[in-house]
Formats: structure tokens, sequence, C-alpha cells
């Protein structure tokens, strides 16, 4: 789905719920769990990389839109103005470039997050919030594939951190809906080769900027 779209589609569904009439608020310091969506944005990165069967390869890395999913388990406190969360994230975006000689490929990751959040006032219904978050990359992988042949770096372990702002709309005692923009940073790529004699020298950096739109039931 293209951003507009995905844009116009977010844009519809909360305003058929702007609609709705007023909502109750549920337990404000009990625990929630939320599934959602997302689509991100990838930017350019300098990569090079060797293989024994094919020419080095150096250049801006350029990736496709990016698309995943996720949930979390939290708890919220002092009367929901904050809130503290596990998290799980799966990201994944193609490789469109390198260069600008055209490869196929992704990069992509999985991992676990702490987040806090701090609720501001509500507006119209809408209550906003910012938060951060410290994470634990399971995997950050990327596949290149070039010259006929698929490669794959990966590396398991490095530490993430996340700006986190959105907004979320109380549907009835029970479920809410929120949307929000997060920006990651990990702090290592991927290094481990798949094959023998392939390596990255220049690994891409990883900070993709993702919008997540889902529901939360609040227990």
């Amino acid at each position: 789905m293209k951003l507009r779209n995905w844009l116009a589609y977010t844009g519809l569904c909360f305003a058929a719920v702007s609609s709705a009439s007023a909502q109750s608020t549920g337990n404000p310091n009990g625990w929630y769990a939320s599934i959602y969506g997302t689509l991100s944005s990838l930017s350019s990165s300098n990569i090079a990389e060797t293989r024994p069967a094919a020419p080095n390869i150096v250049g801006q890395a350029k990736f496709d839109a990016g698309r995943g999913f996720g949930g979390a388990l939290g708890k919220n406190f002092d009367n929901g103005k904050y809130a503290l969360e596990v998290a799980w994230d799966y990201q994944s975006a193609g490789l469109k470039s390198i260069g600008g000689a055209k490869v196929d490929g992704d990069y992509a990751s999985n991992i676990f997050w702490l987040n806090g959040y701090r609720r501001l006032s509500p507006i119209s219904g809408w209550t906003p919030y910012i938060g951060a978050g410290l994470g634990y990359v399971q995997e950050i992988d990327i596949d290149i594939d070039r010259a006929g042949q698929e490669l794959g770096y990966s590396r398991s372990g490095s530490l993430g951190v996340q700006a986190i702002a959105g907004v979320k709309r109380q549907l009835n005692a029970n479920w809410s809906l929120m949307a929000d923009a997060k920006y990651m940073q990990v702090s290592k790529g991927p290094n481990r080769a798949s094959t023998a004699g392939s390596a990255l020298t220049v690994t891409p950096k990883y900070r993709p900027l993702s919008f997540h739109v889902g529901v939360v039931y609040n227990f």
C-alpha cells in the first residue's frame, strides 16, 4: 500500500471513531495489551560488500517502503498519566539499489522493547502521548541478491533506542484505538555472513521512521 493511500485510510478510520458517541474510560491504572501494523521509511545509507563470485559493490543503498507488525503488554500508572510496557516489533524494508545498480533483497529487524510513556491532556476525545524505548535486538538482518546469488548478513544482541509520539482514542471501557510515529536507531548493524569469504566492509545504518496503527485492550 502506498504511503498516501495508507494515510488516507488511517484518516478515514480516525474520522469514523471521532464521530462516535461519548466514551467510557475503563480502569485508568489497569493492564493493557496492544497489537498494531506498521508502515516505515528507511533512509539511504552507505554500504560496501565483497563476495567471492562477484565484483565488490560500494555506494548508497536505497530501500522501498517497509512494513511490519508488533504487540505489547503494559501497565498504566497515576490514573493513566504514565505507562510502562514490554513490546515486540518486527519490520522489513525491500532493498532497491546499491550505488545506482538495481539489486534485490531486504533489511529487517526483530526487536524487544521496554517503552515508557507520558500521556498529555485529552483534546477533543484524543489523548496525545510521548515516549521513549530501549530495545534488545534479537536479530537484524540484510539479504543482498546480486549476480544470481543471495547472501545474508546478520547480528544478534545489539541495542536500540527509539522516540515515540502518538495519540489514543478510547472506544469503550475495554477497547481503544492508537496511532503513533517512532524513530528508531540500532547501535550496530549486521556483521555475520551466511557464506564464507563474503563480508560487509561498510554496514548500512538502520534508522527507520515508522508509523503504527493498532488497537488496545484494557483489562
